[in-house]
């Protein structure tokens, strides 16, 4: 197995609420060992030393990075911490995990890139909807055109509560949908402009809605809130023959896919049609419909990071392919900042 005796020595750096989900996972992904949680608080780490016997715990970022038995990490802290922990982590020789988004600017993210680079290490962002099959089918039916040439896409992504004080919704939400849309319609997204409302805490939107402009001409709205009835993250991508539609709650996941077809424009107006300013739609049907594959991504995600390190081949989360991702959060956050102003995307 590589340069790896048998497992890879992994190190888990926070012990919140993603946390305990990434120990779970990396527990159950076989060719890792999880040897070490590291966490400032000791309520956490007495949690993961009742679930997890064999499993070390400290609270000094130092020891885990200095560790020659940790061949990598993962950094499930808050978005601040990302680029100083993992150029350390880098640094120190150990395969790096980051949770999303990557960094907070362009030119931090780029400078973890060229530090992994440097030291011939993975950089990896958990980008975890790229790892559900259902959004890989999605883009592979976009790929080959099932539904035609592109005209917009629609994404939401609600729900009622976990509303943080650390981060707004743009920077928690909007990496998830950023990514699934750079991956599924490989896309530059061109500009954007970003609105939204802080009504629960001061400086810290709760909702937020933006347009974007991508490549071909392909528009976009997305929808963010945290004060929504419903749960959701949808996805709905409309071309000139076809509509996918993509539910990625994990309780409820599923794709379809619909066909449709207009019919003629003429001056003359059909017997089943009572207007002539309406156009007739000649058939809509579901021709495509996927369920859940029970494959939990976040699982799928895990395995990928354990590939990418073993093969040295980048994931399709990987430092690299995420830096676009942290140039469209950075430029929708001066937007936002900006009451929606309009504002372009330097492509590389």
């Amino acid at each position: 197995m590589s340069s790896y005796h048998s497992e890879i020595g992994l190190a888990l750096v926070g012990a919140g609420y993603w946390g305990t989900n990434l120990a779970r996972t990396f527990t159950a992904t076989p060719g890792i060992a999880l040897k070490v949680v590291c966490d400032r608080r000791r309520a956490a780490l007495q949690e993961i030393q009742k679930r997890y016997t064999g499993v070390e715990v400290t609270d000094s970022w130092n020891s885990v990075v200095g560790s020659s038995e940790i061949d990598a990490v993962v950094l499930a802290t808050p978005p601040s911490t990302h680029y100083r922990l993992a150029r350390e982590a880098l640094s120190a020789g150990k395969h790096t995990w980051v949770e999303k988004p990557l960094a907070l600017r362009y030119e931090e993210g780029r400078g973890l890139v060229e530090a992994a680079r440097k030291a011939k290490r993975m950089l990896f962002v958990d980008e975890t909807f790229l790892y559900d099959a259902l959004v890989e089918r999605a883009r592979e039916l976009i790929a080959t055109g099932s539904i035609g040439k592109l005209y917009h896409a629609s994404f939401e992504r609600t729900g009622m509560g976990r509303i943080r004080r650390d981060s707004n919704v743009w920077w928690n939400s909007a990496p998830h949908d950023l990514s699934v849309l750079r991956h599924v319609l490989n896309l530059p997204v061109l500009r954007m402009s970003v609105f939204g409302h802080a009504r629960v805490q001061r400086g810290i939107e709760d909702v937020v809605w933006a347009a974007l402009e991508l490549g071909e001409n392909v528009s976009l709205h997305l929808y963010l809130s945290w004060l929504f009835p419903d749960k959701r993250a949808r996805m709905t991508i409309v071309g000139e023959t076809g509509i996918i539609e993509y539910e990625g709650r994990f309780e409820k996941r599923a794709l379809r896919r619909y066909n449709y077809k207009l019919g003629k424009i003429t001056s003359e107006t059909p017997e089943e049609i009572s207007s002539a300013n309406l156009i007739p739609i000649e058939s809509f049907e579901v021709t495509e419909t996927i369920q859940d594959d029970r494959r939990e991504p976040l699982l799928v995600s895990c395995a990928a990071f354990r590939d990418s390190i073993l093969s040295g081949l980048p994931a399709p989360s990987s430092g690299e392919r995420s830096l676009a991702t942290v140039a469209a959060l950075e430029a929708g956050d001066h937007s936002l900042a900006q009451n929606g102003l309009w504002v372009q995307i330097p492509q590389d």
